[in-house]
């Protein structure tokens, strides 16, 4: 079936992905999850009873087939999972949650290629659909975005 648009139309949508494409790889490899990783036992310490956190742990334990994991055994679990680099959905929930806490204290701020942000101004004012796509979780994927 051929395309209905003209060759020269532009395209209605465009999907991207945040390593490697709109911004580097090293920054979630040798940033964002390393300052995760730093921060993971505390931040169960200090937030295990919030609901946001009693929410996640479920996940995790899900995840892992497991009944209420105590909280050192929830840190082994997930440094394992880390070590793995596991697509966990909440080992994904946790580090977001983390990482949420590093960008609102300003530890955090995601580098774009030098070329993406004139380019997405230029195919927003275009009327092009922007939409990205990535294993992290969608909480993740905005808090990178909206803090570049």
């Amino acid at each position: 079936m051929s395309d209905p648009r003209p060759a020269s139309s532009p395209p209605r949508c465009i999907l991207l992905d945040i390593e490697g494409t709109i911004a580097p790889v090293s920054f979630v490899h040798e940033v964002l999850f390393p300052f995760a990783r730093s921060r993971l036992a505390s931040y169960l310490a200090a937030h295990w009873e919030e609901p946001a956190l009693r929410e996640v742990r479920a996940q995790i334990e899900r995840d892992a087939n497991a009944t209420a994991l105590e909280r050192p055994a929830m840190v082994d679990h997930l440094l394992g999972l880390m070590d793995r680099d596991a697509k966990a959905t909440g080992l994904k929930a946790l580090q977001g949650l983390i990482w949420e806490g590093g960008y609102r204290d300003g530890s955090l701020r995601s580098p774009l290629f030098p070329d993406v942000p004139p380019a997405l101004r230029r195919w927003h004012a275009a009327g092009i659909n922007l939409r990205n796509y990535s294993s992290g979780s969608i909480a993740a994927q905005k808090l990178f975005l909206s803090n570049t």
